[in-house]
Order: structure tokens, then sequence, then C-alpha cells
């Protein structure tokens, strides 16, 4: 994930400074610490979803509706029915959304307070804005838009939550380091000022960092601002 490099650099290159200086870093490191948070939660509450999905390999709405055994009366078989969007092709049993979701609302309510206020736009939908008094507000809604839509049953987006919930909760309280380092990462930060983004490649992977090729903007984006702010410190 491009959040998890870029962080990585943020998280570690800082330098030293004192007064506005010193502000400003620490927001950005602040910033970085809750993206990172917010995201390995949620690539977590995925990890969890997925392994549940193949272990109950539970039918979606779709394939019970359509292909529902004519023995059974709970379920009235109709061949024609369709969902609102398009099925996604994995099992229904627990939802994605739910659990990723529900991993993220709890990371930023443990961060910014369950009643905060905002509002979300649409990629798709050009204008389209929604407003939400709370983070649980905003899941139930992504829980209601799958159900709605027709492409999942409830359990899975309740159950789905749940995994969510727990994973953020761990998460929150696991608190990432902000490790200041010294010369060899900021090289990484001199080296994208340069262009050389092969050198400061180079260099995260030598410290675990895996690099892909829809990274090295943000990689150069960030390692311009690291290397400015290094420049000031001296």
């Amino acid at each position: 994930m491009e959040i998890a490099t870029t962080t990585a650099i943020v998280a570690i290159a800082v330098p030293r400074e004192s007064g506005r200086d010193r502000d400003e870093q620490n927001r950005l490191l602040e910033n970085a610490r809750i993206l990172a948070t917010l995201n390995i939660a949620m690539a977590d509450a995925a990890i969890g979803c997925w392994d549940a999905k193949w272990e109950y390999h539970f039918w979606r709405p779709i394939t019970a509706i359509r292909e529902a055994d004519p023995a059974n009366k709970a379920i009235t078989r109709d061949p024609g029915w369709t969902t609102l969007f398009a099925t996604p092709a994995h099992q229904d049993y627990p939802s994605g959304h739910s659990c990723v979701s529900g991993a993220a609302t709890t990371v930023l309510a443990d961060e910014f307070g369950e009643r905060t206020r905002f509002s979300v736009t649409s990629d798709l939908i050009l204008g389209a804005s929604r407003s939400f008094r709370s983070f649980s507000d905003a899941l139930e809604e992504v829980k209601n838009a799958r159900i709605f839509a027709g492409i999942h049953f409830r359990t899975a987006c309740d159950d789905g939550t749940k995994i969510g919930l727990a994973v953020g909760r761990y998460g929150a309280g696991s608190q990432l380091p902000a490790t200041e380092v010294g010369p060899s990462l900021r090289e990484v930060a001199r080296a994208a000022q340069r262009g050389d983004l092969h050198r400061a490649e180079a260099v995260l992977r030598e410290y675990g960092f895996s690099v892909f090729p829809e990274q090295r903007r943000a990689t150069a984006r960030v390692g311009r601002r690291l290397a400015h702010l290094d420049r000031r410190s001296q």
C-alpha cells in the first residue's frame, strides 16, 4: 500500500527541530501515525474476513434466491431476481466492507471521538454527499448499503462488523513508535530530491520496506518534503 511506505518514511526520517518547525513536524508525525494505524487495522480486518470467507463458503443472496430448493418453503425461488449492482465474485460471509469499515471507524473514533460529525463525497456519483453525526452512524450505513443492494445477508454484515470492531480496538490500543534515526534514512529524502528514486528504493528495501511502481510518486513527494526539513535542521 502506498500509505505504508509513505508513512514509514515520514515516521522515521523527520529530523529534530524546535519551536514552530517542531510543531509542524509533530503534526506530520501524528498524521502519519494515525494513517498507519488506520491502514494496518483495515488490512488485518481484511485478512480475518477472507480467512472466514474460505472457512464458511456461504452463498450470496442472488444464488440463494435463484437456486433455492423448491422443497424449502422458507425461500421463494425466483430465477429472474437480480441485485441493484453486480455481486462480487466471492463468498457472502462475512462482508468485506463491514469488516474493513468496522476496523476503520473504530480507529477513527478512538482518535477523534465517536460523535465526530463529518461528510463524505462519492468518486462515482458527482455531487453526491453524505453527512454523519458519528462514526457508528456511518458504519451502519455501510452495512445497510450492502444489504439494500442485494449482495449480502444481514448476518454477513453484522458479524463482519464484529470482526472489524475487534481488530480496530486492538489496533487503536497498539501505539506505533515515532522513531528517529540518522543519515541512512535521510538519504531517502536526499535521493528523492535529486530524482534518484532507485537509490531511495534501495535504502527502503534495506530497512525491509516493499516498494511498488505506484508508490514512487508518493516516495518522491514525501522525500522532497523531508529533504526540505532536513536542510532547515542543519
